[in-house]
């Protein structure tokens, strides 16, 4: 079963504990969420190789850089 979790405000700073596990349910998240993990995540792998980390996303590195700002990214 597939539960949505409850967000007020979007606060793009809000740390990886907003996901909540629950057992065997699939937990559903915010879009912008799964987007910061994923830039912190390919960041890391491309040991903050900046350039690398959008050509791997497929955005190009402006569009990085203020997805970083948005989401308070700084590695």
């Amino acid at each position: 079963m597939l539960r949505q979790e409850k967000y007020g405000s979007h606060n793009y700073n809000k740390k990886n504990s907003d996901s909540i596990d629950q057992g065997d349910d699939e937990v559903l998240k915010p879009l912008w969420l799964t987007e910061k993990e994923t830039i912190i995540r390919t960041l890391k792998a491309c040991q903050g190789n900046r350039t690398v980390c959008a050509q791997i996303l497929k955005i190009s590195k402006g569009a990085l850089y203020r997805r970083m700002e948005q989401y308070d990214i700084s590695l």
